[in-house]
């Protein structure tokens, strides 16, 4: 018997691949692992790629580019962009309840562009990597996090569904609702993978789902990032 979760986790899953056969069919990548559907215990999936079980427990307090260095190392990534930086996807899922219960995606841009920069005629050519010659580039970590359990989400201290930039522990931009795979990639593409030109999220596949809205009305009452919401 199909359940409302095996619904949710097959469009997700079936986001994911859209997604991952147009960063390869665009040449943007050039390492992948695709993520697969596992079960937890009696009451929850996740949708993950092997390497969260396989790579090694890493450190808290490390600087980031060794924090970088070992998750390429171990191949702990969804996607490799050519530039160095690597996507990390993760989500978790109730039967019982049929919907989200916790996710995690990351954008981790390669902390040192040293090598890119003093071989610029490499780049120069490619004007979607044109950026990563500019001196003024700074390496910037983003991660998208939701979790909804009770013990965990607190009004205004942590949103359920939050952006964290640069690896603060806690900066928590509160976002509407939580981010699939579709506006998660469609943001990271459209803002470091342009031309001045040309956006390479033109001819992105369309999104399968959208999520409902999680934020408060406090932290709806600041500075928030808005999503689109409610199913499509």
């Amino acid at each position: 018997m199909t359940t409302l979760a095996d619904v949710l986790v097959d469009t997700f899953r079936a986001e994911l691949i859209d997604l991952i056969g147009y960063v390869i069919s665009e040449s943007l990548v050039d390492d992948q692992n695709i993520p697969a559907r596992r079960s937890r215990g009696n009451d929850i999936v996740v949708l993950q790629s092997d390497y969260w079980d396989s790579a090694p427990r890493l450190q808290r307090n490390i600087a980031y580019a060794q924090l970088h260095s070992e998750l390429v190392e171990a191949r702990a990534y969804d996607l490799r962009f050519l530039d160095g930086a690597i996507v990390q996807m993760q989500y978790e899922f109730s039967e019982k309840s049929g919907g989200l219960l916790r996710s995690r995606a990351a954008f981790l841009p390669a902390p040192d562009l040293t090598a890119f920069q003093e071989q610029p005629d490499l780049y120069l050519l490619d004007e979607v990597y044109g950026d990563v010659i500019d001196l003024r580039v700074v390496a910037v970590p983003l991660r998208f996090d939701f979790d909804s359990r009770p013990t965990v989400a607190k009004d205004l201290h942590h949103p359920q569904s939050h952006l964290t930039l640069g690896q603060y522990p806690h900066c928590r931009v509160a976002l509407t609702s939580a981010i699939t795979p579709y506006y998660f990639m469609e943001l990271i593409l459209r803002s470091f993978y342009r031309t001045k030109d040309w956006l390479c999220t033109d001819d992105l596949p369309a999104p399968r789902v959208r999520m409902n809205k999680t934020i408060t009305a406090r932290e709806e009452s600041l500075v928030h990032l808005g999503l689109p919401l409610g199913v499509l």
